[in-house]
């Protein structure tokens, strides 16, 4: 048992000093650039392909493992607060927003590592755990990442009745998958990219044959490939499209992913609105901006023309009372989105957008 958790604490190992090897060649090629690295999408997968094909996932990986506190159930349950501090990371390193689709690929793929994360640290839990009265020793036992006050966190998550059932659940829904690939860490998408010409099917044949006998890894896959070489062959003309969905007949779909293709983004996240950001539409962002400066220009219009008839009211009013000296707007935390007149104020923010020029540029943004 014990060789067990020797062997699998070197594989973890091994695991980590690859992804420590790839952010160094991430950090010499950041350094050695104008700017954030670009970034190849496989629009079909929804994956990172070319140069950054292993390096991507993996810094994503290593940002999860460092960050993100592994006793919430599942991605959709952490804090959003981590989510936005990685992308920030990958940011600086890579071109986010020069694709639609980067910012959804990279939190589809902090989903993924989080999950992969949680099942290599379960295996290691069961290891120690057998029975209730095992729990204390478990704890005492963290994988070498982790602390004993943040492995106690988790090890509560792995014992309570929902996860349990959710992993008997899990062991049923593998002990159902067929055939898995042979291709390890590279995806079926960077294999087409690499071998431009080669159609899905037969990508797929490469991914779930042995390598040294190239011979499929079980009847199963065989009979797979068959079939869907039986439907192609009865297809007039076919193309790509074609055989994606061939695919999708043959091997059928799940939620969130499409077998033998990639994953299905679902927006920023399963828990989060699925439309994009304002970061994610440059133009938008652009004229939200120019909303800001037409509100603040505004704004300091009518502070001026307001100061001096307020002023020689209160002197009328109080000529012996001190006039108590007006605050600026930077020490009211002016902000132009979020403007609030002073109570003293008659015109209120939504008066102020009915006037000609910001009405003008309400309705542009509507139509936008």
């Amino acid at each position: 048992m014990v060789a067990n958790v020797d062997d699998s604490r070197d594989d973890e190992d091994e695991e980590i000093a690859e992804e420590l090897e790839d952010i160094l060649l991430i950090d010499h090629r950041r350094k050695n650039s104008a700017g954030p690295l670009p970034l190849e999408v496989d629009s079909v997968s929804n994956k990172i392909v070319g140069l950054e094909s292993k390096a991507f996932p993996r810094l994503v990986g290593r940002e999860v493992a460092l960050h993100v506190p592994g006793h919430h159930p599942s991605w959709a349950n952490v804090p959003e607060q981590y989510e936005h501090l990685i992308l920030t990371k990958l940011r600086h390193y890579y071109q986010l927003d020069s694709h639609p689709k980067l910012v959804a690929i990279s939190i589809a793929e902090m989903a993924e590592k989080y999950k992969t994360r949680n099942n290599i640290r379960l295996q290691h839990f069961r290891e120690y755990y057998k029975n209730p009265k095992d729990f204390e020793n478990a704890v005492k036992k963290p994988p070498n990442e982790l602390n004993e006050d943040q492995w106690r966190l988790i090890c509560e998550l792995f014992t309570t009745h929902d996860f349990i059932q959710r992993s008997k659940q899990n062991s049923i829904n593998r002990q159902k998958m067929k055939f898995s690939s042979t291709q390890g860490s590279v995806t079926m998408a960077e294999i087409l990219r690499q071998k431009q010409g080669k159609g899905y099917i037969e990508t797929w044949k490469e991914c779930h044959t042995k390598k040294d006998t190239n011979t499929f890894i079980n009847e199963a896959a065989k009979n797979k490939y068959e079939e869907m070489l039986t439907t192609r062959n009865n297809t007039p003309e076919s193309s790509q499209v074609s055989e994606l969905e061939i695919l999708r007949q043959t091997l059928g779909e799940k939620c969130g992913h499409q077998r033998g293709v990639g994953r299905k983004l679902k927006g920023q996240s399963s828990r989060r609105c699925s439309e994009p950001t304002t970061a994610d539409q440059p133009d938008l962002r652009e004229t939200v901006v120019e909303l800001q400066k037409q509100i603040q220009t505004l704004t300091q219009q009518m502070s001026r023309e307001r100061r001096e008839p307020m002023d020689v009211e209160m002197n009328d009013a109080a000529p012996t009372q001190p006039i108590r000296p007006q605050l600026s707007r930077s020490q009211m935390g002016f902000n132009p989105m979020g403007f609030q007149q002073p109570q003293q104020t008659p015109t209120s923010f939504q008066q102020l957008l009915q006037q000609p020029l910001v009405c003008n540029t309400v309705m542009f943004m509507t139509h936008f």
